[in-house]
């Protein structure tokens, strides 16, 4: 079929036959990427088949655009308008001399659009990788042989989002195929690094060869790509990841580390002091006092008011927006304003307060004292913070200025998060630490010495917290001579008070009044 014209215009005509065409809409990014001086390399991909085709547990297949290090779904599109593709062509009828026209050799009823991949492939990988885990010292792994370049070929992902989900879940190859380590080999594998760091000398806070660690870690049989997975995941944001050096994230590690104990307990209960002093036996020496709860908020949950176990489902719940306060220990610090348990059955009969006429203690051994002196270095913990907080603050107000890296808004902040921490901190400690040990130690007890300081501390720290929400909201200029006097105000028994509850809480006064066991259930 063709249509004539007389006067001007292009001959049209569709051919009899049409020819296939999928048409492909490209999103600007792609566009550029095709302009660019050195494009890269566009592939389409799609996963294995999961199951023999006709089967109940096909699953329905799909396709994938892929750049370097992104995907994007193929999607196709209904049209309603008459969409031609056309190609030049001489067209004659009957004896005339052929002209220039155009043919229409297909028509397209649908396009294929392009939409960005949301899903993860950390997920995709784990649900194909066979688990490697360690069992009463044996490894129980069966291996899929398959490399990760093959695996990597099947995977509905870009190889840029298929590295950093192998990254994520420290994946492994061996010779007989590729892993992904369980929590318990993690544990293992981790407590490995931390033992040949300390015996090589090597500060993993700094930077390290990471085969020296790889190689003295894997004398205790571990797969050499499997330590450097973990170190790789570890590792600073800024480290090259390919390069020969590592050099551990302090937060990521902490965190990691704490994880992984509790996971590997496959789902049972842990005493929660016992839990804390294994995460702090597992750290570095330089980072124990980071082994905090807060560090691994929502990952685990409460059994009881004293075991801890990880969640089925790991998702942080965001308690501070519900604005229901949790019965459940957590440790005494965060942002968020983290609460404490109610407190344990305490038997008051096992052990009474001491007379002058008793018989000196005899020697605590190193364990004892650690054990019996864990409340004590946890609030000397959280005091070190308040103090140096108190320093920044001071130290503005005795000079008549702020630091040179903070803006007026960011020392104002300061102040407010002080004010909201050592709130936090003294209601953590009145509602559920302190009625534990008021049982057996009078110094905790109402209207005595320690509550009083907090009654007399919080007279200042409310006119604190006014005056720089005054400052904040613009109600009043910030004045250091204004600010000093407040903090003048209720700084000496702040001071005071940080030094005395430390020191009721050492060692040598808490053996005094509680049995070891009894220490264990003392949530902090």
């Amino acid at each position: 079929m063709a249509t004539q014209q007389d006067h001007g215009g292009v001959p049209f005509s569709v051919a009899h036959e049409h020819q296939h065409f999928r048409l492909l809409e490209l999103p600007p990014e792609i566009v550029d990427l095709i302009d660019a001086p050195d494009p890269p390399l566009l592939s389409i991909k799609s996963p294995a088949p999961s199951a023999a085709s006709g089967t109940a547990n096909e699953k329905p297949a799909y396709a994938v655009l892929c750049t370097p290090n992104k995907s994007f779904q193929l999607r196709q599109v209904q049209t309603s308008n008459s969409l031609f593709v056309t190609q030049p062509a001489l067209e004659a009828h009957g004896n005339e001399i052929p002209i220039p026209a155009t043919r229409a050799i297909a028509l397209c009823t649908t396009t294929l659009e392009l939409h960005a991949s949301t899903i993860s492939a950390a997920t995709l990988l784990r649900d194909v990788l066979p688990i490697y885990d360690i069992v009463a010292g044996d490894v129980d792994a069966t291996g899929n042989g398959r490399s990760k370049v093959n695996v990597f070929d099947d995977m509905p992902m870009s190889d840029g989002e298929c590295q950093a989900g192998w990254i994520q879940l420290m994946a492994f190859e061996t010779g007989d195929g590729s892993y992904q380590p369980s929590p318990n080999a993690l544990s293992h594998v981790w407590r490995s690094i931390n033992a040949a760091a300390l015996a090589e000398g090597v500060p993993l806070d700094k930077q390290f060869m990471t085969d020296d660690i790889t190689r003295a870690a894997g004398e205790e049989g571990h797969p050499a790509d499997l330590i450097h997975a973990v170190l790789t995941y570890l590792s600073t944001d800024d480290t090259d990841k390919s390069g020969p050096w590592s050099c551990l994230d302090r937060a990521k590690t902490v965190a990691f580390t704490g994880k992984t104990l509790l996971e590997a307990k496959r789902g049972t209960d842990f005493l929660i002091a016992d839990f804390t002093g294994t995460w702090e036996d597992r750290l570095p020496e330089v980072w124990r006092k980071d082994a905090q709860l807060t560090a691994i908020e929502g990952f685990y949950e409460f059994p009881s008011d004293t075991t801890i176990k990880a969640k089925g489902s790991a998702v942080a719940v965001a308690s501070a927006e519900s604005g229901t306060a949790s019965l459940k220990p957590s440790a005494l610090s965060g942002d968020d304003g983290p609460t404490a348990p109610a407190p344990p059955v305490v038997n008051d009969a096992t052990s009474t307060a001491p007379t002058p006429e008793e018989k000196p203690l005899p020697k605590l051994t190193p364990f004892e004292f650690r054990q019996y002196n864990r409340m004590a270095e946890h609030m000397q913990y959280f005091h070190d913070n308040f103090r140096a907080t108190w320093k920044v603050l001071y130290a503005a107000c005795d000079s008549q200025k702020r630091p040179k890296n903070m803006s007026i808004r960011q020392f104002v902040s300061t102040g407010q998060q002080f004010c909201h921490h050592l709130t936090v901190h003294h209601t953590i400690e009145e509602q559920h630490i302190f009625p534990v040990l008021a049982k057996k130690m009078p110094a905790f007890k109402k209207e005595l010495e320690l509550l009083t300081q907090h009654k007399q501390i919080h007279v200042g720290l409310d006119k604190l917290e006014k005056y720089l929400e005054e400052c904040e909201s613009g109600e009043r200029e910030l004045r250091m001579a204004e600010l000093k006097e407040i903090l003048d105000s209720f700084g000496d028994v702040l001071w005071q008070h940080l030094d005395d509850e430390v020191k009721q809480l050492e060692a040598e006064n808490m053996r005094k009044y509680w049995t070891i066991d009894e220490m264990r259930r003392i949530p902090m």
